[in-house]
């Protein structure tokens, strides 16, 4: 989403598998989630402001949510080291923070532990890495295969 895509974003530049959805979060997120067939495996939030975000958090919300029962989101605008503005009580840090408030089903919190055993640990992208936890997905899931058994127990 973004009025101002750069050409390298343009359609035609991107890999067939990717959408890229050009205008204002409050009209195209509605109208995304309606036409959705997918579930999102991956989000990239670069909207700058705490109103565009709320409008996209939309796609983690209600019973029609498409998303992977861990869904990975990056969120540009949460940690600079340069910038020491950014607080939780604005901007996408205040909209994650209400969205956690107003929902059970999901909840969205830091990629605890992406930084270790990382080559480039002190990378800044690390910091801004989130996961959308779908909470009734994970509780309604049901193991594929029988559970492994430890070796040295068995006779």
């Amino acid at each position: 989403w973004g009025a101002n895509a750069t050409t390298r974003m343009a359609p035609g530049n991107l890999d067939p598998t990717t959408l890229l959805v050009i205008g204002d979060t409050r009209e195209t997120v509605p109208h995304f989630v309606e036409e959705q067939t997918c579930p999102i495996g991956f989000a990239a939030v670069d909207v700058d402001l705490y109103s565009s975000t709320t409008s996209v958090l939309e796609l983690f919300r209600g019973p029609g949510r498409r998303m992977l029962r861990r869904t990975y989101v990056y969120f540009d605008d949460v940690a600079d080291p340069q910038a020491s503005f950014l607080h939780r009580f604005a901007g996408e840090l205040l909209a994650i923070d209400e969205f956690n408030a107003s929902t059970n089903d999901v909840k969205i919190d830091v990629w605890r532990g992406l930084r270790s055993g990382r080559i480039f640990p002190d990378s800044e992208w690390i910091e801004k890495m989130y996961i959308a936890h779908d909470l009734t997905a994970i509780s309604a899931a049901r193991p594929e295969r029988a559970p492994l058994r430890d070796f040295r127990l068995m006779r």
